[in-house]
Order: structure tokens, then sequence, then C-alpha cells
């Protein structure tokens, strides 16, 4: 019993990561392949295979028991370019979940900015 309360007392100290920006991207060719990584890392998070694939949303299939599943959108924002917003979901909805859920999230911006880094876009 202890052990289960300690635990818990350490996972409720431990601090949520701070959320990252969504990535962004400038052009065409940069933004495919942050595309590309996005829908790579959906899959990879949340473990389950990819539900909806579109040019601008990606949904994994929903857990049957618990874990994680999530979505992403790519919305086009200002001056031709686009945004990559990522959402994870925890079912069931426990603090463990949600704290796995935000690191995810985090991880998952890290891995689409990098992608995009490696794409130079034209001047304008």
């Amino acid at each position: 019993m202890y052990g289960l309360l300690l635990t818990a007392a350490l996972q409720a100290a431990a601090p949520s990561p701070t959320p990252s920006a969504s990535p962004t991207c400038s052009c065409a060719r940069q933004c495919d392949a942050m595309w590309v990584e996005a829908a790579s890392g959906l899959e990879r998070f949340t473990g389950a295979r990819l539900e909806v694939i579109s040019s601008f949303r990606l949904e994994s299939h929903l857990p049957r028991m618990e874990g994680l599943y999530g979505s992403v959108e790519r919305r086009p924002i200002e001056n031709g370019r686009d945004e990559i917003n990522v959402a994870f979901m925890a079912l069931p909805d426990t603090q463990e979940l949600q704290l796995l859920a935000e690191r995810s999230a985090q991880a998952f911006n890290e891995r689409v900015t990098a992608a995009g880094k490696r794409i130079q876009c034209p001047a304008k």
C-alpha cells in the first residue's frame, strides 16, 4: 500500500512538460516533408495505424481498452505558411496517461520541426 501511495505522490509531483509551439512550414516541399513525418509520428506515438489520411487531417485508430489516440491538422496561416497541430487523447483519462499524451505531443512537435529544418525553402 505504501508503495502505491509513494508512486502516486511522485507522479503527482512530476512537472508537466512545457508545451512546444506547433510546427510551421514555409513552402510546399517543406510542408510535404513535415506532413509525411507527422503521419509517421502519429502512428509511432499512438502505436496504432492511421484511420483517416488526407492532405489536411490525420487520425489514429482508437484504442480498444487503453492508450493514446490522436489527430493532426494542417492549417494554412499567413504568407503561404502552414501550421501542423497535434492533439493526443488518453483512454482512460488518468493522470499517468495525460502526462504521456503531453510528453508525446512535445516529442511529436520536435520530430516534425526537425523534418522541416532539413528542407530549405526558396527566398521570397
